[in-house]
């Protein structure tokens, strides 16, 4: 049985040119494909974009398919992604044992190469008569079926997966109080999945002795819970 550490992608990412061609499954060309039908005031609109911002998402997207690609892993800038070396998320163990969950790209390794875009799942999107959302929850099921999987994405992207299509599902959260009444807040969880994904990676373990080995701006673990969560207070 395979274990994944699976990430949430990140809006931030780093525009500057490759010279490989991204990593389209035949899922991401159909999406990829509405997008570029698009004009620009269109999908404006629906990524909810503006003046120059919407300008080079489109022409981003208009290119999305040239040979300018480049590792995951050097495209993705946002504050979980800081936090982890470009030599940890490149390292053999990353390329084997990590997924970003990306709204176009499906489920990828950090070295996957692709180009910069802008999509989520938090807007309706109509691909060839099928929902964004419903397109993807078949393709990343079916590319992580039978896994057994540790979850630091966030739940807009974890949702996408049929949990009862794999081996075994790990929830990893973190709260503020010992209670776990009040759970940290977006920016914190952020740091801290960027951080423990970078210790469990150099550690090259998903092991639960690794899990508690964290600790990281006074969040410390508790042991596996009823609900089969991992689980970091303060």
């Amino acid at each position: 049985m395979k274990s994944l550490l699976i990430l949430s992608p990140s809006k931030e990412m780093d525009f500057a040119l490759g010279d490989q061609l991204p990593a389209l499954d035949e899922a991401a060309k159909k999406i990829l494909h509405a997008l570029q039908r698009m004009s620009l005031e269109a999908l404006a609109a629906q990524l909810q974009l503006s003046g120059e911002q919407a300008r080079i998402i489109y022409d981003a997207t208009q290119k999305a398919e040239l040979p300018t690609a480049k590792a995951a892993a050097d495209t993705y800038r946002g504050l979980a992604f800081r936090q982890m070396d470009r030599e940890i998320l490149l390292s053999p163990f990353a390329r084997d044992r990590v997924r970003i969950l990306s709204a176009l790209y499906g489920p990828i390794a950090p070295d996957a190469p692709i180009n910069p875009y802008r999509l989520d799942f938090t807007k309706s999107l109509n691909v060839d008569g099928e929902s964004l959302k419903s397109l993807q929850k078949k393709n990343f099921t079916d590319k992580l079926a039978g896994c057994r999987i540790y979850n630091l994405a966030s739940k807009e992207f974890s949702e996408r997966i049929d949990k009862k299509q794999v081996a075994r599902w790990i929830d990893v959260e973190f709260y503020t109080d010992p209670s776990m009444n009040k759970r940290a807040p977006s920016a914190t969880c952020k740091k801290l999945r960027g951080q423990l994904a970078a210790h469990l990676i150099s550690v090259e373990s998903f092991e639960e002795k690794t899990f508690a080995a964290f600790h990281c701006d006074g969040f410390h673990f508790l042991p596996l819970d009823e609900e089969g969560r991992y689980v970091y207070t303060r």
